[in-house]
């Protein structure tokens, strides 16, 4: 039988004694068992248990246990080992964590400006017995103020530091029309156009997908300005070296040019 890939890290997990059967799992008792191996690592609040006199095995559980014995000593050094150091705020960044939190930043938004994990703030604020800042309530406000200022999804994702994707989603989830008005998109879009921007450059500042982009052009009669090859006056490319020999072939034959057929 091959051994399942879930990994035992305690015999409670496979003991038929583990709901009550033991001192250990009784309900409000709780007492370690007399003679058990187990170990705990400093700041854990349980046990690890790696020998019990009153473990009893289920028969459906015994690759788990076969696999479990073989990498015991792996899990009492495991274990054993102190826990890392836990990551400790500098003046100057519990200040901006501080200073955020009164703007009404959620932990993620302290984070980013801050250059910290978001669980650094979210512990900080757990020490300090803050609660946490209402993130969608927050986040609602603030692109709720730059829509009604008529911005583009592109413009508001810029300014409320948020990926385009999350300002459509936000737009949709609150059933919100592009702010924007047609003629003004169009203008936007041909501003970025005669700036020389791709199409993908476009798509990401008006907060559409590059074949939109490539659509609205292709409606107007723009060309794409796709980085190319340059080629100096007089010189040809192969694409247009490949159209006019396919032309060539087209209008010659072997014997020399194709005679013009006129309607009898």
């Amino acid at each position: 039988m091959n051994i399942p890939p879930y990994r035992v890290v305690t015999l409670c997990e496979i003991c038929g004694n583990a709901y009550g059967g033991c001192s250990w799992s009784k309900w409000r008792v709780q007492e370690p068992v007399a003679g058990w191996d187990a170990v705990r690592r400093e700041g854990d609040v349980g046990w690890t248990v790696l020998g019990c006199p009153q473990f009893e095995l289920e028969e459906r559980y015994r690759p788990y246990y076969e696999r479990f014995l073989r990498e015991r000593e792996d899990i009492r050094q495991a274990k054993a080992e102190p826990r890392p150091a836990a990551y400790r705020l500098t003046e100057a960044e519990q200040e901006a964590v501080r200073q955020g939190y009164q703007a009404g930043h959620s932990d993620a938004k302290i984070a980013r400006e801050a250059g910290l994990p978001a669980k650094v703030v979210r512990r900080w604020r757990e020490r300090q017995c803050l609660p946490s800042n209402n993130d969608r309530q927050t986040i609602d406000k603030e692109l709720m103020a730059l829509y009604r200022q008529g911005l583009e999804d592109g413009e508001i994702a810029l300014r409320a530091k948020l990926p385009v994707e999350a300002v459509v989603a936000w737009r949709s989830r609150h059933r919100l029309k592009c702010a924007a008005s047609p003629t003004k998109r169009h203008l936007a879009r041909l501003a970025l156009y005669h700036q020389g921007h791709t199409d993908q450059e476009i798509a990401a500042v008006v907060g559409i997908s590059a074949g939109g982009i490539r659509s609205w052009r292709d409606r107007w009669g723009l060309e794409s300005h796709a980085r190319r090859k340059k080629t100096a006056p007089g010189e040809t490319t192969p694409e247009a070296a490949g159209r006019t020999s396919a032309h060539k072939q087209d209008s010659y034959s072997i014997d020399g040019p194709a005679a013009e057929v006129k309607p009898g």
